[in-house]
């Protein structure tokens, strides 16, 4: 198995499996991530929220076709593997079809046009005011391991969820030993 990098941070499913499997490189949010992560290679946790039925639709309508992906066998609450935090950047632009989006990333000192792909404008939120987080090198774990997220980036040294979510007594009595 891939060494587990010290850091990670949660997506729900299934972009976090569409990031580890290298069909998602460029993750939006509404903020920036630290610059000591810049040039780092970071966990992705895939969370323990559902997958909604409609929001595949969502996704699977513009792009014409199926997830590259079977949804119904997605984990959640585990580290599923690591991506190279590349670099983050403004966004700003408009739909363009049939391009997918076209618009700019705003770099330090530097405006750069860009078109972004169909499929990556159905894989995230282009809205003006969002960052894109640049993802390179991806690489999935042999076996997904339970891990409880947080939100922002956490680290991955602290205790693991036990491989039996159902033993949390067992494990709550570890972390406050």
């Amino acid at each position: 198995m891939s060494e587990v990098p010290s850091v990670a941070f949660s997506m729900w499913q299934p972009w976090a499996s569409l990031v580890v499997l290298g069909h998602k490189t460029i993750e939006t949010r509404t903020w920036v991530f630290p610059a000591k992560y810049e040039g780092k290679r970071v966990a992705i946790h895939a969370g323990r929220r559902l997958v909604d039925p409609d929001e595949i639709e969502e996704i699977e309508y513009p792009l014409g076709k199926p997830l590259p992906i079977d949804h119904s066998t997605l984990p959640f609450g585990c580290l599923i593997g690591s991506v190279l935090l590349v670099r983050v950047v403004g966004l700003w632009g408009e739909p363009d079809e049939p391009h997918g989006w076209r618009g700019g990333v705003l770099l330090p000192g530097t405006l750069q046009k860009t078109t972004v792909s169909r499929q990556e404008l159905a894989f995230g939120n282009y809205a003006d005011g969002r960052f894109g987080w640049t993802l390179a090198e991806p690489d999935v774990f042999d076996k997904p391991i339970p891990f409880r997220g947080m939100q922002g980036f956490f680290s991955t040294t602290r205790c693991p969820v036990p491989s039996s979510l159902f033993d949390m007594e067992a494990h709550n009595e570890n972390i406050h030993m």
